[in-house]
């Protein structure tokens, strides 16, 4: 049968702190409020019978009845017309057994049903390590735990898995940490009249690191073994190094310690544990460790391919990305290698907070060759490599590498000092001075001997006469001729003009 009742909530709160002083003519009162607020099923073959549980037994025939009847303090039902039957400690289905069998003795032709309607309320006592020690109310469908809660739960230095039900001359051993981290159910049994609950005091504990689940100090119960005490940890994971786990264990003196090498596949498993030990299982290097690189931009599929380490070649992932699309330029394609972090320069970074100024000469050479760098770039000509079939440019591909294909841009950019500054579609049979004249031509102001090409492939800045070739995306550079202040000239000339003449006088005199 089912007992799926809701109660208010303050009905459970009574329940639950409910004075052990309730005098006993209101022990019936509660306990039907005990009964609603249990809530799920009652095994009959697990719940045992005893002293206050109230039975509905129905004979159903020529004539019905029903009765409602409790169990008796000396552990009876008696049935009217029946009789009694001894039903203390004995489960619900052997007690529908009994009672059938025994009103069929006295009617024929009938059906019995038995039906518990109300479970029985007793007193219980906690000790040990909870908050509130004390004699608390629990009802036939408590555990060992619901009443621990009751008394405010386990205190800090409470052992988890050495708990004791004393039950008359019996005495149960109950384990919590099995209950609740492996649902062992028989770890935590019912509770009956008259049981005294005991926790001691947190003795035995280890330490299990390494390539396991759950990481961490573990209790144990003398005797066992590490094979015990594994499913508490959830179990090794895939790359633990079974053949290899590490026992640091003191010495007797309890100074030294003294480590050893077990197998799990050999005698590990039945190794027995003692209090302080440390378990170390070590995992292997790179197991399963994730390689992949990113390729952006014109590729059919974008997005994150998973490499191996070694093998997959820069051609291999463009192939598994779709391809490039129409619009892809080769020409600024390029592969980025490693994370940010690892590329940063602190002497590049130190310079980039000076006043080129104030740089000398070494240092302003550096830093101009450096801001022309891309971080990370590899050496990789992508139009050799996949127009010309150059497969020295094919290299391999590193974790993180990102492979960057840009839109296709197909003009030469003409900027700075000419008459109409902009985007001249590419035509590779035009030089340098054809797309200047198709851009109107220099401005009055152009400074001609300054023109510089930047490539697109590298953003290196050359001067006009170095480039063989304009490649689609250059950019055509016209600096502005500087201002000049032809009086601050002329005084400067002036000035250095009386220093010499000043100077020789001078020589000449000494010299006479």
């Amino acid at each position: 049968m089912k007992l799926s009742f809701q109660v208010p909530l303050f009905l459970f709160v009574l329940v639950y702190f409910l004075p052990s002083h309730l005098p006993a003519q209101d022990l019936e009162a509660w306990a039907t409020v005990k009964s609603q607020a249990v809530a799920g099923q009652v095994d009959p073959d697990k719940y045992v019978v005893g002293p206050g549980d109230l039975f509905a037994v129905g004979i159903w025939g020529e004539k019905k009845f029903v009765y409602e009847l409790p169990v008796s303090i000396e552990g009876n039902l008696l049935i009217p017309e029946v009789g009694s039957i001894a039903v203390n400690h004995v489960t619900i289905t052997r007690l529908r057994e009994l009672v059938i069998e025994k009103v069929q003795k006295v009617f024929t032709r009938v059906d019995v049903t038995l039906t518990l309607k109300r479970v029985r309320i007793f007193r219980a006592t906690v000790a040990g390590e909870v908050k509130h020690p004390g004699v608390y109310l629990a009802s036939a469908m408590d555990r060992a735990s619901d009443i621990i809660q009751q008394a405010g739960g386990l205190l800090d230095n409470a052992s988890k898995r050495r708990l004791q039900v004393v039950r008359g001359t019996d005495t149960l051993a109950v384990d919590l940490a099995a209950f609740w981290d492996l649902g062992r159910e028989d770890e935590n049994p019912f509770l009956r009249e008259g049981d005294v609950i005991f926790v001691p005091v947190l003795k035995d504990v280890i330490s299990f690191w390494g390539a396991i689940h759950k990481k961490g100090d573990y209790e144990i119960i003398p005797g066992e073994t590490i094979a015990d005490i594994l499913p508490f940890t959830g179990g090794f994971v895939a790359e633990a190094l079974l053949d290899s786990i590490e026992l640091a264990r003191f010495d007797e003196n309890g100074f030294q310690i003294e480590k050893l090498i077990l197998n799990w596949n050999a005698a590990a498993p039945s190794w027995k544990l003692q209090k302080d030990d440390r378990l170390m299982v070590r995992r292997r290097a790179k197991w399963h460790f994730k390689r992949g690189v990113w390729i952006e931009g014109e590729v059919y599929h974008p997005g994150y391919y998973a490499i191996n380490r070694g093998e997959t070649t820069l051609s291999e992932s463009i192939d598994a990305a779709g391809g490039f699309t129409d619009e892809a330029s080769l020409v600024e394609a390029r592969v980025i290698r490693g994370p940010e972090a690892s590329r940063t320069d602190p002497e590049f970074e130190r310079l980039k907070k000076m006043n080129p100024a104030d740089m000398n000469e070494m240092e302003y050479s550096y830093f101009k060759n450096k801001s022309q760098e891309i971080p990370g770039a590899m050496a990789v000509d992508f139009e050799r490599l996949f127009t010309r079939g150059d497969l020295a440019q094919d290299i391999v591909l590193q974790d993180g590498d990102r492979v960057i294909i840009p839109h296709l841009r197909n003009y030469i950019l003409v900027s700075g000092q000419v008459l109409f500054a902009g985007n001249i579609t590419y035509h590779p049979n035009l030089g340098i001075d054809d797309y200047i004249r198709l851009a109107g031509g220099f401005s009055w102001n152009a400074r001609k001997n300054k023109l510089r090409i930047i490539k697109a492939r590298t953003g290196e800045w050359v001067k006009k006469t170095s480039v063989k070739r304009l490649e689609p995306g250059d950019t055509i550079w016209v600096p502005e001729k500087p201002e000049r202040d032809w009086w601050l000239r002329f005084r400067q000339f002036m000035t250095v003009a009386a220093q010499g003449a000043t100077l020789y006088l001078v020589v000449k005199t000494a010299i006479k």
